[in-house]
């Protein structure tokens, strides 16, 4: 539901999206639906991104049981597109910048390559396929540009190692209903960016 308001600030504005997400609506406002609007004509004006999102469903789930632990697993990607000469897994990211290097740093940063990993995994055990994944970055901010990113497969490898890491550790802490997180018992010491350090 868009509401009639370019921000949030008005105690009114707020009720009226405090009331309709509690009626299971998706809020937003008309600056956020514009912002919205224009990342998607953007998207579908890129030849590549729209050409990949041509064919194909959105937000595909599929369910499989891990080989190795027996667990569970479940994906949920973008687009996925199959029955064409060009199949792939598409995820759609918003991001501050989609060039190369940023957007490079902005998949390190976020472990995109572990989901990229955990999808292309499953798909595989349900089709005996091993698809292209594909990440169509799209700037937040004007005049939103777009580019299509493909991982290399070393940093998919590495990814996915990680990937089974984690799903081996997965069921010993659900049974425990302890899982591992940041030290609790330390006080640590930040590592300072190289940026932030003195001139």
């Amino acid at each position: 539901r868009v509401v009639d308001a370019y921000d949030w600030r008005t105690k009114a504005d707020q009720a009226t999206k405090k009331r309709l997400r509690a009626e299971g609506k998706v809020v937003v406002h008309r600056g956020e639906y514009a912002q919205a609007a224009a990342m998607a004509q953007s998207v579908r004006r890129h030849p590549l991104a729209s050409a990949i999102l041509s064919q194909g469903r959105p937000e595909a789930s599929y369910y499989w049981t891990d080989p190795e632990t027996g667990i569970t697993c479940r994906a949920r990607a973008d687009w996925l597109r199959e029955g064409t000469a060009a199949d792939c897994i598409a995820d759609v990211k918003t991001c501050q910048d989609a060039s190369v290097d940023g957007f490079g740093k902005t998949i390190a940063n976020f472990g995109y390559a572990m989901s990229a990993a955990h999808y292309l995994d499953g798909y595989e055990v349900l089709t005996g396929r091993r698809l292209p994944f594909y990440f169509i970055a799209v700037e937040t901010a004007a005049p939103h540009f777009v580019q299509v990113h493909e991982l290399p497969a070393d940093w998919i490898a590495d990814a996915a190692v990680c990937v089974a890491e984690a799903r081996a550790l997965f069921p010993q802490c659900e049974s425990e209903g302890e899982f591992p997180g940041y030290a609790t018992y330390l006080i640590v010491t930040p590592t300072r960016p190289r940026w932030a350090g003195e001139e």
